[in-house]
């Protein structure tokens, strides 16, 4: 288990509902693929085909197979509507 994944069932643990983000690469470039991804937005935006906040876990067995494919995705945090 990576810590990233780790940090992802901690939050849970403590309510917040995670979601996996792309990821910056070692080369600078950002793991959703587009060559046109702009630099500010690199390892900060829901990976593609995922419907972002919309897709917030808590379960432990649903993070882990959310990061299953992608241990090193960034931690995304949808705190609910009661934090907005």
């Amino acid at each position: 288990m990576t810590d990233k994944v780790q940090w992802a069932l901690t939050l849970a643990e403590k309510g917040l509902a995670v979601f996996p983000l792309v990821h910056t690469l070692p080369d600078g470039r950002c793991s959703c693929g587009d060559p046109e991804c702009r630099p500010k937005n690199r390892g900060k935006h829901p990976k593609p085909g995922s419907h972002g906040y919309k897709d917030a876990l808590r379960d432990r067995v649903e993070i882990f197979d959310a990061w299953d494919t992608d241990e090193d995705a960034n931690i995304g945090v949808y705190p609910g509507t009661e934090y907005v």
